[in-house]
């Protein structure tokens, strides 16, 4: 992690806080350059491996080994089940949904970058 200056990081992490939570972030093309930076300087960051561990009869595993460490981990097969994943075909959201205004928006905020 000190691979990006504290700042750079903290400038970063409150941009995209702001813009998950309110639609607006604050991470141009300054805070880019500044970030590449650091890396130029400091060299490129650790890599980690990352595991896959089924979903199913594993949960207290994944809590355990993973979760309540802080440990990255991608779970697979999570949604497999939700009722979501068979009930939203293309034709139930034409059906349901259809008839809706479609609103597109530009995001701005990745010109120049």
């Amino acid at each position: 992690m000190d691979k990006v200056s504290f700042l750079n990081r903290l400038h970063y992490n409150a941009s995209r806080m702001c813009r998950h939570t309110i639609g607006i972030g604050f991470d141009g093309p300054a805070l880019r350059k500044r970030i590449l930076a650091d890396y130029a300087r400091n060299g490129p960051g650790k890599k980690l491996e990352i595991h896959r561990v089924p979903f199913k009869n594993n949960e207290h595993e994944i809590r355990d080994q993973y979760l309540t460490k802080g440990i990255p981990v991608i779970i697979t097969g999570l949604a497999t089940e939700w009722p979501c994943i068979s009930k939203w075909t293309p034709g139930f959201l034409r059906e349901q949904y259809g008839d809706d205004p479609i609103v597109i928006t530009e995001d701005t905020s990745k010109r120049g970058g």
